[in-house]
């Protein structure tokens, strides 16, 4: 997935609302460069709604290329890119929707907005790179921000969740952890989550499982169990691409 990517240009000012594009005066272009902006209250857009790329002072009739690109969160790069061009008007303005894919096509997460000019794709180039992060309706309210890995013992540190618990490490980007009844218990957003340390190097906590000294651990396909003594303590079910 592409991270989140600070602008170096100096002659640009970007903008960021949610709604619409403000109506820049009827004055042509000028000014002291083009003007591009996301917007979208804090770089922050919802899966599934949509933002708004607005610009200003470039030359009339210049074609507009903008592209974002989604679909390496889920493994699925390119099938859910968004891929238009416009033309701005007389007075060097222009404006696009730029839709974001429903929830389970995209994972919440940092992307980029890319924006082109020239006359078609072979001879078009890069004019700026503007970020964005997706993430869920509701998220602050419904999601858990879990800061340490997951344990099914009292007797070690972490976020305790009862023996017999299900992990599902969801398509996009999102952990969901179920009792043994079968009840939700949390939902956490991966990227939140803390990086913690781990023989491998450093891990988000929700992929991270503290199990006692004599677990046993077994796995079929994208399915792993750990046992205890011939009980089963714990099973993850990953749906997520690994690296």
């Amino acid at each position: 997935m592409k991270r989140l990517i600070t602008l170096c240009s100096v002659v640009l000012t970007v903008s960021i609302f949610i709604s619409g594009c403000s109506q820049p005066s009827d004055v042509g272009p000028v000014g002291p460069g083009p003007d591009v902006g996301i917007y979208a209250a804090s770089h922050v857009v919802v899966a599934g709604s949509s933002f708004m790329v607005c610009g200003q002072f470039f030359p009339p009739g210049q074609t507009v290329w903008v592209e974002a690109r989604y679909g390496e969160g889920l493994g699925e790069q390119g099938l859910m890119d968004f891929h238009d061009h416009t033309e701005t008007d007389e007075y060097g303005r222009f404006s696009l929707r730029i839709p974001v894919p429903a929830l389970e096509h995209i994972a919440p997460g940092d992307y980029v907005v890319e924006i082109y000019t020239g006359e078609d794709l072979e001879s078009r180039q890069l004019f700026m790179e503007l970020p964005i992060r997706v993430e869920t309706e509701g998220q602050d309210e419904e999601y858990v921000i879990v800061t340490a890995p997951f344990t099914v013992s009292d007797e070690q540190d972490g976020y305790r969740i009862p023996q017999g618990s299900v992990i599902y490490h969801l398509a996009n980007g999102i952990t969901e952890v179920y009792g043994p009844d079968g009840e939700l218990i949390l939902k956490a957003v991966d990227y939140e989550a803390s990086l913690v340390p781990t023989p491998g190097g450093l891990r988000r906590a929700t992929h991270v499982f503290h199990v006692p000294n004599g677990t046993h651990i077994s796995g079929e396909g994208n399915v792993q169990e750990f046992h205890l003594e011939g009980t089963l303590i714990l099973t993850v079910v990953n749906y997520q691409e690994e690296g």
